[in-house]
């Protein structure tokens, strides 16, 4: 009895010691702080984790919308501004010939005057259209309707009323006034083709409704589309809409343009939408020369694989987080003090200054941090400075600015910038240079890129901004370049005065403006924009054609005096878009020189006036003289032999036409020259002018029937060749040989 009832005890003595251990750890502040921490933990990763990961989506889809942004921007740059600006400016300066030239273009003659009677001159008409057509890739057809006239010519065809063109409805818009110009339009030929067209008024800046005529090109719509998606070189799918959010482009279905138009209508920049089990983003710009939306989609699925893979990661992190940090919370509960006594003396031994209470230690360190602020502060003051010079040149660029961003300029001044154009060196340095220079009128230096800067001059509107102001920052934009000669060599512009901060751009714009006119004076010129009201904007008349008779006859002293007197005239104090102006005509003009003369392999012609054109009008001269005197030369070495193989041929058609009515024009159709250079190929080729090739040959086909053919009359044998008053050809006969026809037939029989 006794042994069974001690045998028990010690199994509630243990049980009893074990649940006081429990308590007395759970009532422990080691237990507590374990306890505390680790909710702490779990509070605080949970809190870390989900913010990292809402963020790590955010800013996924934030660097989606800016890499699609930027990729957007490069697409409707090249298709707006590189691309469809071609084909703009090809017709425009079609176009402005009636504008430069009134009185003397074909398009004037053809706007007054109609197509009766001037058939050759719309024949060589539809030939211009055709140059302009092949140097233009991407075209289908370049055509211009004289609706005041009622008939159309084409880069194909010449319709003499507009009732036998393909394109009748639409001409007959464009007569209702129904047709806008200056904007691109979708529609279908009558061959099926699918283009774009763009239309020009005539004449060129015309008020009157509706106008004169058009002149039109179309563009194939599947050349533009595949050369504006070259450029999209990322997984995505580019679409273009108009204003009215139809498709620019076909190639899709509908289902998918109405998921595109409702997520454009929510007004968000980057939107998220599912198709099934896909997922996509769709970013879009929008473009306000033409009114189009510019949209890219892109599939989320490779994102949504790496946010996935991050959330696995961050989940496991976390995990192991909290593991860790159980574990250090068990050990700094532990050992509290000892770790924190440790860094106090850690401390007070690098500082045996610092004294020797515990508060000392701690003001220590929070000197240290005093310190890490002061680094911080001076970084900050640096960020502000660039963040005030990225604003200043975005204002100076044009972009949209909030009203408390222009407070960085002082108020009631009047602005004025300076636009300078670095050739050589860093636009830093100048900056540097600028800043220690005292300035007669104050300004501020800006960066633009590598090679652009800017300065924003201001003086109070009380000051009385006059040419004094203009004249002072000549002179300091002058005495700036001879400080740096040497290490930086710019140009520069100044531009016009404005009276608002809003403004500052059209004074930027104006000084860029100025500054084209370094063409005239060289790339360190300082020019005034002021100064650009003494050139005249008068078109200038050039006799082209002589000029290309020059060229194809091997002319070389012609060519120099041709290209020294163009050079003068150029020199005139002329306005630099009539100079341009002039400058590619004569580059059209060797343009046509070296396909008449099939002159490609020796001067490829396709960016003759681009690679003709340089930094300065003499230099262009120079280039332009270089270049003409290449050709007349090749043309005088091998001429001789391509000459005479034209007026073989010639010959051979007057041979077989004597009885017809025989002419320069007639010839020069034949031929596919000018009149006037037939002409002359006869002379220098035959050593006999056209009219007396013409009537040697005659009267040698008659003599020989006068003698061959004695059943025929004097009269029919004048007729069949080609002398139609039978008096004419008595006197002609009688001319070169001495005696009647009559005479000449009873001398041969006898």
């Amino acid at each position: 009895m006794f042994f069974g009832g001690t045998a028990e005890q010690p199994n509630d003595l243990a049980r009893g010691m074990g649940m006081q251990l429990l308590k007395r750890y759970r009532n422990t502040v080691f237990t507590r702080l374990i306890l505390s921490y680790t909710v702490f933990s779990i509070i605080l990763v949970g809190m870390a984790g989900g913010y990292l990961y809402s963020r790590a989506n955010r800013l996924m889809l934030e660097e989606i919308a800016k890499e699609s942004d930027n990729r957007l921007q490069a697409v409707q740059r090249y298709a707006e501004e590189t691309l469809l600006r071609q084909y703009e400016e090809s017709v425009e300066n079609k176009a402005k010939s009636t504008y430069y030239f009134v009185g003397k273009s074909d398009l004037n003659m053809f706007l007054e005057n109609g197509w009766e009677n001037n058939l050759f001159r719309i024949f060589q008409f539809r030939e211009e259209l055709l140059y302009l057509k092949q140097s233009l890739e991407g075209a289908a057809a370049v055509t211009v309707y004289f609706s005041n006239r009622d008939y159309v010519v084409d880069s194909n065809s010449f319709y003499t009323t507009v009732e036998n063109s393909p394109d009748k409805e639409f001409m007959l818009q464009a007569q209702a006034g129904e047709l806008p110009a200056g904007v691109w339009l979708n529609r279908t030929l009558s061959d099926s083709k699918e283009v774009m067209t763009y239309a020009v008024k005539l004449p060129y800046y015309t008020l009157k409704e509706p106008p004169a005529g058009y002149i039109f090109i179309d563009v194939e719509r599947d050349y533009v589309y595949n050369a504006v998606t070259r450029i999209m070189n990322s997984s995505g799918k580019l679409y273009i809409l108009d204003k009215n959010g139809a498709p620019v482009f076909n190639g899709t279905g509908e289902e998918e343009w109405s998921m595109i138009r409702t997520a454009l209508h929510s007004g968000k920049p980057v939107n998220e939408f599912s198709n099934g089990d896909d997922r996509y983003v769709m970013a879009h710009l929008q473009s306000p020369k033409n009114d189009w939306t510019y949209v890219i989609v892109r599939p989320l699925n490779a994102f949504s694989l790496s946010t996935k893979e991050f959330q696995t990661q961050l989940f496991a992190c976390g995990l192991a987080v909290l593991v860790f940090g159980f574990i250090m919370s068990y050990f700094m509960s532990r050992q509290l003090y000892t770790p924190l006594k440790g860094l106090i003396q850690y401390i007070r031994g690098f500082y045996p200054h610092s004294g020797s209470g515990q508060t000392q230690g701690w003001v220590n360190e929070y000197a240290y941090i005093s310190n890490a602020l002061k680094n911080m502060d001076e970084k900050i003051g640096v960020l502000e400075a660039k963040t005030k010079r990225s604003e200043l040149r975005n204002l100076v660029l044009g972009a949209p600015m909030e009203l408390e961003q222009m407070d960085m300029l002082p108020a009631g001044y009047s602005y004025s910038m300076g636009y300078i154009r670095i050739l050589e060196g860093s636009p830093e340095l100048l900056g540097e240079v600028y800043e220690q220079m005292e300035h007669p009128v104050p300004g501020i230096f800006i960066a633009l890129n590598q090679t652009e800067a800017a300065i924003i001059y201001y003086a109070r509107e009380n000051h009385g901004v006059d040419h004094d102001d203009a004249a002072a920052i000549l002179g300091e934009l002058r005495q700036l370049q001879q400080e740096i000669r040497g290490d930086i060599r710019f140009g520069g512009a100044t531009g016009s005065w404005v009276e608002s901060v809003e403004n500052i751009p059209l004074s930027y714009q104006s000084a860029r403006m100025a500054y084209r006119y370094c063409f005239f004076f060289g790339t360190d010129a300082i020019i005034h924009y002021a100064s650009l009201q003494d050139y005249t904007p008068r078109p200038l008349i050039f006799s082209f054609e002589q000029y290309q008779h020059i060229l194809k006859a091997g002319d070389i002293n012609g060519t120099n005096r041709f290209i020294d007197g163009f050079a003068e005239t150029l020199k005139q104090n002329m306005q630099l878009e009539t100079v341009e102006l002039a400058l590619l005509q004569i580059s059209s003009a060797i343009y046509q020189v070296v396909i008449e003369l099939e002159l490609q392999l020796l001067l490829p012609p396709s960016n003759l006036f681009d690679d003709l054109k340089k930094d300065t009008l003499d230099a262009t001269v120079d280039n332009i003289r270089t270049l003409s005197v290449q050709i007349a030369a090749h043309v005088k070495e091998t001429g001789n032999q391509a000459h005479a193989e034209v007026v073989q041929k010639l010959k051979t058609y007057i041979d077989e036409h004597l009885e017809e009515n025989l002419s320069l024009n007639i010839l020069s159709d034949v031929a596919s020259l000018a009149p006037a250079y037939v002409s002359t190929l006869f002379g220098e080729v035959m050593k006999e002018s056209f009219t007396d090739y013409v009537t040697r040959v005659r009267l040698d086909k008659a003599a020989a029937m006068l003698r061959e053919n004695t059943e025929l009359s004097v009269t029919e044998i004048a007729g069949q060749v080609g002398y139609k008053n039978v008096q004419y050809f008595h006197n002609k006969f009688k001319q070169k040989y001495g005696v009647t026809p009559v005479q000449y037939r009873q001398a041969m029989k006898g």
